[in-house]
């Protein structure tokens, strides 16, 4: 269609100028490290803009699948390519919009357009799945693995679950989908029945069964895609990128709910009633490999009462076993019923905080830090108070990364040494 290149082709020229001269805006250097691949992911772009000068659906395919090759190759994400394109197709439609007589130019590129952005993203389904199936199968092997954690089990259903509505998207195959209703799978069923009286707290299993019903929903809305024509590849990636944020979401509830179970019927200090050294490396280890399965971080906090020797010396240990009951109080008042207080050893004591970041371990330590400064202690009718100092790290285990023994005791060195610093910087303070 020569009217169509001729109308078309100098309002391209003038966008590729612009877009090489605005490149570094869309920040995509981030994506690409070694030499030469930004320039190269850019002169993909340019060539498949040139594509459009032409009616040729068959070029236009070819250079929108090598795109979109090189940008999932570096991880580019799906939403930043889709947005370039979608300035581009906007931009254009815009010039040739201005001349009543382009009408039909502009829907010409608008199909071609769209023909490009539907095989991009097609292709980012592809991968998606694969890269989901792979994530997915790690995890179910993580949760099979683990022992002690009943309520994290039928995370591991709704993980099969999921893998068949990934297959169902992948084939494009409505009789591969799992059951759409969330009464009748597996954690619908234990949500509405044990799951009850297990989930003690209201909010919490009301925000479990909301999570649980999206997912469903988004299941069905996968299905009616799926029955219409033409495929709506660009949709179903979003939906399965939802579904597993959602899923993942629902991985981490359970977790903490588990971990309330474990620590209700685990053996404690008998002093002051948080738990037992004994239990410290099985915690660590399981929460290592849960973190990994569901890509979120956990917090040690190493807790140390200040010059507590001299509390003993001063005061008699009965009074020293008063401060450390109190302390363990302030410290379990100031935690999640699904946090780990261990207590590790004389007046010391570590926690785990699952699903926690940095910044938010480090308010919580601040707020056992003054609360025990604060808190009086009556002896004899006569009120002392106390200091404890605080060490925090943050650890986020990479997807191959091992929970051994080596490394467990090198994270608790490395919080135990900024317990250190805590001390050598005047006490009652905290370190991360």
């Amino acid at each position: 269609m020569r009217e169509y290149t001729d109308a078309i082709s100098v309002t391209i020229d003038n966008y590729i100028a612009v877009f090489k001269d605005n490149y570094h805006v869309d920040d995509c250097d981030i994506y690409f490290m070694a030499s030469g691949e930004a320039s190269a992911y850019l002169e993909a772009s340019c060539r498949l803009f040139e594509r459009f000068r032409q009616v040729d659906k068959k070029g236009i395919l070819a250079d929108a699948k090598k795109l979109a090759s090189s940008c999932t190759k570096h991880n580019m994400p799906y939403i930043i390519l889709h947005n370039i394109l979608e300035r581009f197709k906007n931009a254009i439609l815009c010039e040739l919009l201005k001349n009543e007589k382009q009408a039909s130019v502009a829907y010409h590129f608008l199909r071609q357009v769209n023909i490009a952005l539907d095989r991009i993203s097609k292709h980012y389904l592809s991968q998606k799945v694969e890269t989901f199936f792979e994530n997915n199968s790690r995890r179910i092997r993580t949760i099979e693995e683990l022992v002690d954690t009943s309520s994290i089990h039928f995370f591991e259903g709704h993980l099969l679950w999921l893998e068949n509505l990934a297959h169902a998207i992948s084939d494009l195959d409505t009789t591969a989908l799992p059951e759409l209703s969330p009464a009748a799978c597996v954690l619908g069923q234990w949500l509405h029945a044990e799951g009850k009286e297990i989930i003690v707290d209201e909010p919490r299993w009301q925000h479990l069964d909301l999570l649980h019903r999206r997912l469903h929903l988004i299941a069905k809305r996968v299905e009616i895609l799926l029955k219409t024509t033409p495929i709506d590849y660009h949709y179903l990636l979003l939906l399965l990128e939802k579904a597993d944020l959602v899923s993942l979401s629902i991985g981490i509830d359970l977790t903490l709910i588990s971990n309330i179970e474990y620590i209700k019927h685990s053996s404690k200090d008998p002093l002051t009633g948080v738990l037992n050294r004994q239990l410290m490396e099985k915690i660590f280890k399981t929460q290592f490999e849960l973190s990994k399965t569901l890509d979120t971080g956990f917090a040690l906090i190493m807790a140390d009462i200040d010059n507590f020797k001299q509390v003993n010396d001063s005061y008699g240990h009965v009074f020293g076993d008063v401060v450390l009951k109190e302390f363990a109080k302030v410290l379990i008042a100031s935690t999640r019923k699904s946090d780990f207080v261990i207590r590790f050893g004389g007046e010391e004591f570590l926690l785990i905080l699952p699903v926690t970041t940095m910044n938010e371990s480090k308010e919580i330590a601040e707020k056992m830090c003054s609360r025990f400064a604060m808190n009086s202690i009556d002896r004899e009718g006569k009120p002392l108070h106390f200091s404890a100092s605080f060490g925090v790290s943050y650890v986020h285990p990479e997807a191959d990364e091992s929970s051994s023994q080596r490394h467990i005791s090198e994270l608790i060195d490395d919080v135990d040494q900024k317990l250190l610093l805590a001390k050598q910087q005047g006490k009652n303070r905290v370190v991360s």
